[in-house]
């Protein structure tokens, strides 16, 4: 019996996302309901009084914020790191439509007789 729309399964990787991400869920659910209050987030790092560079915001908005911040600043230095086997895996796969192109294609095998004494 098929619980997916498409037809399909559930797999074991599926009950394990739910598995993970489900309680999680409910934590981030819980964290955004017990910090609705406000904080003032101010954007002068020399902490003048100019009321146009603070602003009032709920803490959890602040708190995802700043992890999505953090989680798009680590992706880039990732991706900016990886980029010497990105280059080596682009140029393998360059020399192997190379190296199909320079090779003849096979020749019609014959079917090879039984070889009696």
């Amino acid at each position: 019996m098929p619980l997916f729309m498409d037809g399909r399964r559930p797999t074991m990787r599926t009950f394990l996302k739910w598995l993970i991400f489900g309680p999680l869920a409910v934590v981030v659910l819980v964290f955004s309901l017990f910090n609705r209050h406000e904080v003032p987030v101010v954007f002068d790092p020399f902490g003048s009084d100019i009321p146009g560079m603070t602003l009032q915001l709920p803490l959890f908005l602040v708190m995802f914020v700043c992890l999505g911040l953090g989680v798009l600043a680590g992706s880039l230095a990732t991706w900016l790191t990886q980029g010497r086997y990105r280059r080596s895996a682009r140029d393998a796969r360059a020399e192997l439509a190379r190296l199909k192109a320079a090779t003849p294609a096979p020749a019609q095998l014959v079917p090879a007789v039984a070889y009696k004494p």
